[in-house]
Parts: structure tokens; sequence; C-alpha cells
């Protein structure tokens, strides 16, 4: 008797490790698919204003505003190293209060 409730733990402990394995599988999966749609959705946004006849200050707030979107971020900047101040500065920024920079 003792050898066949060994037998059954041993079967339950295997089995447990599966699980755990599979579950944890399945997360990764699940944020692999998460990315992939993220990603979709901006290359499909992104190429929407790629083709567009704008001022580039426009397409880069377009473009600021789908990252916000895409990353449910509340702010966001284009940066540019200026070696005049030795600073990055904003080239384009959305959400910031208007004094931020």
């Amino acid at each position: 008797m003792e050898g066949e409730g060994t037998f059954y733990r041993n079967l339950c402990d295997d089995l447990e490790w599966r699980l755990a394995r599979l579950q944890g599988q399945h997360d990764h999966a699940q944020e692999d698919v998460r990315r992939s749609r993220t990603s979709t959705r901006l290359l499909r946004e992104i190429h929407k204003i790629a083709g567009l006849d704008a001022p580039l200050a426009q397409i880069s707030q377009q473009f600021l505003h789908i990252v916000l979107v895409a990353l449910s971020a509340n702010w966001a900047a284009i940066l540019k190293y200026s070696p005049d101040t030795n600073r990055f500065v904003p080239e384009c920024d959305l959400g910031f209060p208007s004094q931020a920079f």
C-alpha cells in the first residue's frame, strides 16, 4: 500500500510540474501574440502616414499619437541632440504640460 501511495504522489508531482511548465509556455505565447498585434497595428498606422504630403512636424505629431495609443502611454517626445547646449531638446512632444521643456 505504501508503495502505491508513493507512486501516485510521484505521478501527481510530475503532473503538477508539467502543468506549471505548460502554463508558463501559454503565458509566453500570449505575450508574443500581444506584441505581434501591437507591432502590426503600429506598422499599419505608420504606413498610413508615410504617404502623407504633410510637413514633418505634422507627421511627427501623428506618429507620437500612434505610439501613445499603442503603448497606452500618457506622454511621448521625439528628442534631438543639440551640440550647442550639450542637451537633448524636443523636436515634437505630446501630453506634456506646455512649460515642461
